[in-house]
C-alpha cells in the first residue's frame, strides 16, 4: 500500500512540476514562437526517467499534453481539434526524448549516479544536446506539417527549441537529483553547495533577461506605438469629418425655405461626399412624420419608390409594415441605393437604440452616435449610426445620418497597418466590442487609448502582429538568458565535480578512519576479551624490575587481581613467586634481545595463588614487554583425570586391566632381574548375581565399591588390586612368592568378603573364590600367570566356593 501511494505521489509530482514549470518558462518565450530560451520541463522529464525509470513516461506524456492544451486555451480561450493534435505531437516528442535520454544516461553513467567524476559529468554534458535533437526535430516537423510553422521559420524554431531543452536539462537535472536522486546522502549534502548556488545564479540571469527583454520590447514597440497613434488619429479624423459632412447635409435641407430637397438633389450631394469617404456605408434622410400624415407621405413616396411604406423589423428579422404610433422617422433617401434598399422606409424610432440617438440629437442639436446595432442592410456585422437633427424655426423636420459598417470603416482607414497591428475598438458606454481582429487575448494590452465621438466614449486597443514581431525581433535578451543558463549549467558541472571530489575524499577518509577505529576497537576488544591473560610491562628506571602498565580481563581472572589496583605496580611485588617460576628471567632476556620466548608449562606458587602456567613473551615496537599466558591448571587436572580414566576403574577407583597388565609386566621384569618371586590372584565373587538381580544395579555398585575397600585393607601398598570386569578382580602381590605367605593373604580376603555387608538398608552375604598362580613356578609371562590363576579360581568354585586354590599343573587336564 505504501509503495502504491509513493508511486501515485511521484506520478502527480512529475505532472504538476512539468506543467507549472513549462507555463512559467513559456512566459519567457520570445513571440512569436513555441520555444523558450530555457525549457525546465525537459530537465524534469529526463530526471524523472533517469531516477524513476520508464514508469515515469506516462506522467511525462500527460504533463506535456496538459501543458500545451493549457497554452492553446490561454491564447484563444477555446480548445480546437488542431490545438489537441499539436499538444499530442509535442507530448509524443517529449516522451520519446525523455525515454531516449534516460536510457542513454543510465547506460553511460549508471544509476545511482554520484556525478563526482570528470568522465561522468562530461558524458552528461555531451549527451544532453544529442538527446534534445529528438524533441526539437519531432515537434517542429509536426508543427510544420500541421501548418502552424512556415518553412522560413523552421530553422529558427528548431534552434530555439533545441537550445531551450538542452539548457533546461543542464540546469534542472542536477537540481532534481539534489531533491530526489541517489545516493541520497551525497545529493542531500549538495542542496547548499550545488542547488542553491545554481538557483541563485539562474534567478539572477532571469532578472537580467527580464530587464533586457523589457528594454528590447520598448525599443521594438517604438514603431508599433507610432503606428497605433497614427491609426487612432486616422479613426478620430474620419469620425470627426462626419460632423462637417452631416453639417453640410443639414444645410442642404435648412437652406430650402420649404425644407424640401428632392431625391435627385440628395443623391447629387451624397455622391460628391462618397467619393471622399468610400468607407461610409450610406447617407440617409429620415423626415419626421406624424401619424396623421403617414397615408399621404407613403402615397407620395410610392410615386418614386414602388411599394414604399413605413416599416419595422419583426421579431423573426423580417421587415413588416410599421404599427400605428404617433410619430415616425422613416428612412426616405439613402445613398448609395444599391446594397441599402432594405433600409428604405425603415422607421428609426422603432428600436430603443436608434430612438435614444434620435432624441439625443434633437435635444442637444449636435451630432450623436448610436450604440453598436445590427444594420438593416447588413445583418452580418455591427454598425453605428451618426445622426444630425434638422430643425427649422424650432420645429423638428427630420435627421440626416451617416451609416457605418464598423469593420469596413476601420479596414479601409488602416490598410497600410493591417499587417502590423491587431486592432480592437470598444464602445465603453455600451460595454461592447464593435471591431476586433486580435488573434488571441494577450496578458497585457501594449497600446490602449480612449476618445469621445458623437457623445459616446470609445477605447482603441492595439497589439503587434506576428509579422511585426518577427520583423522587429531582438535576440539580445534571448542570448542573455541562453548564455546565462549555459553558464549556470557549466557552474553546476563544476560544483558537482568539486563537491563530488570533496565527498569522495571525505568518504575515503571516513572509511579509513572507520577501518582504523574498527581495527583499534577490535584490538582493544581482543585484548580485553582474549581468553588468555595479557599483561603489559615497562622496564623500571633502574632496569631491575618491570612495572605493570595494563592487564586484560582474563589476567584479572587468572591472577585474581583488579586491573586498577595493579597499574603502576612492580611485577615482583604483585607476583613474588615470579623469580622462582622463571618468568622474570625470561622478561629480562626478551627486553634485552627483542626476541620472543616461550616459557613452557610450569607450576607457579606464591602465598596467594597457585597453578600451572604457560607464557609467551614479546617485545613491542614501543619498548614495552607483553606477556600472554594461560592458566593450564584445569587442563593439567583434566589430563590427570583422563589419564586416570584410562587406567582406573571408574566405579571402584581400582586400576583397570590395562594398568594392571602394565604393573604386572614391570613387576615381572624386576623379578627376573632380582630373581625374586611374585603371585597373581584371580578372584570371583560368589552369589553376586542374585544380589544384583534382586536388589538392583545401584546396590550392586555399592557392593562392588565396598568389596574394593575391604580387599585393599588386606594387601600391602605395593600390591595392586584391579577390577577387570563385572565381579572379577585380580591381585598382584609383588615380591611375595612363598606359598604360605600368599595363602595367608588369600585367607584374609576370603574372611573379609565373607562378612555381612550393610548396604542401603540391606544385609548382604557373599563370598569369593580365589585362584593363585606363582612366578616363576606357574609361569614366567603375564598371560600364562593370569591364565593359570583363572584356572585355579575355577577349581576353587568347583570345590564349593569361599576357598582359595593354588594352581597345580594337573588342573590343565581338568574339564572346565
Amino acid at each position: 500500500m505504501r509503495v502504491a501511494y509513493k508511486n501515485a505521489f511521484a506520478f502527480l509530482l512529475v505532472i504538476v512540476a512539468y506543467v507549472t514549470s513549462g507555463k512559467a518558462a513559456l512566459m519567457l518565450a520570445l513571440p512569436p514562437g513555441y520555444a523558450a530560451a530555457i525549457f525546465p520541463p525537459a530537465g524534469i522529464a529526463l530526471a524523472a526517467t533517469f531516477i524513476i525509470g520508464n514508469s515515469a513516461l506516462p506522467s511525462i506524456f500527460l504533463g506535456s499534453f496538459l501543458l500545451n492544451v493549457w497554452v492553446a486555451y490561454s491564447a484563444s480561450h477555446t480548445i480546437t481539434a488542431i490545438s489537441l493534435i499539436v499538444a499530442l505531437v509535442i507530448a509524443v516528442a517529449s516522451l520519446l526524448q525523455a525515454a531516449l535520454g534516460g536510457w542513454l544516461l543510465r547506460r553511460a553513467i549508471g544509476y545511482p549516479a554520484a556525478f563526482d567524476r570528470t568522465r561522468d559529468v562530461f558524458k552528461f554534458l555531451f549527451l544532453t544536446p544529442l538527446v534534445c535533437v529528438m524533441s526539437a526535430s519531432v515537434s517542429v516537423a509536426g508543427l510544420w506539417a500541421l501548418g502552424i510553422l512556415d518553412v522560413d521559420s523552421l530553422a529558427e524554431n528548431w534552434l530555439s527549441w533545441w537550445t531551450g531543452d538542452s539548457l533546461g536539462i543542464m540546469v534542472l537535472l542536477p537540481i532534481a537529483m539534489v531533491l530526489f536522486g541517489e545516493p541520497r546522502p551525497l545529493w542531500k549534502r549538495r542542496l547548499w553547495t550545488v542547488a542553491v548556488p545554481m538557483g541563485l545564479v539562474f534567478a539572477l540571469f532571469v532578472l537580467l533577461f527580464l530587464r533586457a527583454n523589457q528594454w528590447e520590447q520598448d525599443d521594438s514597440l517604438r514603431e508599433f506605438r507610432q503606428i497605433s497613434e497614427q491609426s487612432l488619429s486616422q479613426i478620430q479624423i474620419k469620425l470627426d469629418e462626419q460632423d462637417a459632412v452631416l453639417a453640410g447635409m443639414r444645410g442642404l435641407f435648412v437652406h430650402d425655405p420649404h425644407s424640401y430637397v428632392s431625391r435627385q438633389e440628395f443623391q447629387r450631394f451624397a455622391q460628391n461626399i462618397l467619393t471622399r469617404f468610400p468607407m461610409i456605408q450610406a447617407f440617409e434622410w429620415a423626415p419626421r412624420i406624424d401619424s396623421y400624415r403617414r397615408p399621404g407621405f407613403e402615397a407620395a413616396e410610392r410615386k418614386a419608390i414602388r411599394g414604399f411604406e413605413i416599416r419595422d423589423r419583426a421579431a423573426n428579422g423580417h421587415m413588416v409594415r410599421a404599427a400605428e404610433r404617433s410619430l415616425y422617422f422613416p428612412v426616405t433617401y439613402v445613398e448609395p441605393l444599391e446594397g441599402n434598399q432594405p433600409a428604405l422606409g425603415f422607421d428609426l424610432a422603432s428600436t430603443p437604440q436608434r430612438l435614444e440617438t434620435l432624441e439625443k440629437s434633437f435635444v442637444k442639436g449636435v451630432v450623436s452616435a448610436s450604440a453598436p446595432i445590427i444594420l438593416v442592410q447588413a445583418e452580418n456585422q455591427s454598425g453605428i449610426l451618426i445622426m444630425q437633427s434638422v430643425q427649422l424655426t424650432g420645429h423638428e423636420i427630420g435627421v440626416v445620418l451617416t451609416v457605418l459598417k464598423v469593420r469596413d470603416f476601420i479596414d479601409r482607414i488602416l490598410p497600410p497597418a493591417s499587417g502590423l497591428l491587431h486592432v480592437r475598438l470598444i464602445d465603453d458606454d455600451a460595454r461592447s466590442t464593435i471591431y476586433d481582429n486580435f488573434a488571441s487575448l494577450p496578458p497585457k494590452i501594449p497600446f490602449e487609448r480612449e476618445f469621445e465621438f458623437g457623445g459616446r466614449h470609445y477605447r482603441l486597443q492595439t497589439m503587434p502582429t506576428a509579422a511585426y514581431l518577427k520583423r522587429h525581433r531582438g535576440w539580445q535578451s534571448w542570448a542573455v538568458l541562453a548564455m546565462g543558463t549555459f553558464g549556470v549549467g557549466l557552474l553546476g558541472a563544476l560544483l558537482l565535480l568539486g563537491t563530488g571530489y570533496t565527498a569522495r575524499v571525505e568518504a575515503q577518509v571516513q572509511h579509513r578512519t572507520r577501518e582504523l577505529k574498527e581495527s583499534e576497537f577490535r584490538l582493544k576488544e581482543l585484548f580485553k576479551n582474549l581468553n588468555s591473560g595479557v599483561a603489559v610491562f615497562q622496564v623500571s628506571p633502574e632496569d631491575n624490575d618491570f612495572i605493570i602498565t595494563d592487564l586484560n580481563y582474563a589476567a584479572e581472572r587468572i591472577d585474581k587481581v583488579s586491573r586498577k589496583d595493579m597499574i603502576g605496580k612492580s611485577v615482583v611485588d604483585v607476583f613474588p613467586g615470579i623469580r622462582e617460576f622463571g618468568l622474570f628471567d625470561v622478561l629480562k632476556r626478551v627486553w634485552k634481545s627483542g626476541a620472543a620466548e616461550h616459557h613452557p608449562v610450569s607450576f607457579y606458587l606464591d602465598g596467594r595463588i597457585a597453578g600451572w602456567r604457560e607464557n609467551y613473551v614479546y617485545k613491542l615496537p614501543n619498548g614495552e614487554i607483553i606477556a600472554i599466558y594461560d592458566d593450564v591448571t584445569q587442563a593439567k587436572q583434566l589430563e590427570e583425570q583422563m589419564r586416570r580414566m584410562a587406567h582406573y576403574d571408574t566405579l571402584t577407583g581400582l586400576p583397570n586391566r590395562a594398568l594392571f597388565t602394565d604393573r604386572l609386566q614391570q613387576s615381572l621384569a624386576i623379578a627376573r632381574r632380582n630373581k625374586s618371586q611374585l603371585a597373581v590372584m584371580f578372584i570371583d565373587l560368589d552369589h553376586f548375581k542374585p544380589v544384583n538381580d534382586t536388589l538392583g544395579h545401584d546396590v550392586g555398585d555399592l557392593l562392588l565399591k565396598e568389596v574394593a575397600v575391604r580387599m585393599l585393607r588386606c594387601v600391602r601398598e605395593v600390591d595392586t588390586i584391579s577390577r577387570i570386569g563385572g565381579d572379577e578382580f585380580i591381585v598382584l602381590l609383588s615380591g611375595m612368592g612363598k606359598e604360605q605367605d600368599v595363602m595367608m593373604v588369600a585367607e584374609k580376603i576370603l574372611y573379609s568378603l565373607d562378612q555381612p555387608f550393610e548396604l542401603a538398608g540391606h544385609e548382604i552375604h557373599i563370598s569369593s573364590s580365589i585362584g593363585i598362580a606363582l612366578y616363576p613356578a606357574h609361569g614366567d609371562e603375564d598371560k600364562s600367570l593370569l591364565k593359570n590363576a583363572d584356572i585355579a579360581m575355577y577349581f576353587a568354585k568347583q570345590s564349593g566356593r569361599n576357598n582359595a586354590k593354588l594352581f597345580q599343573p594337573e588342573m590343565l587336564k581338568g574339564d572346565r
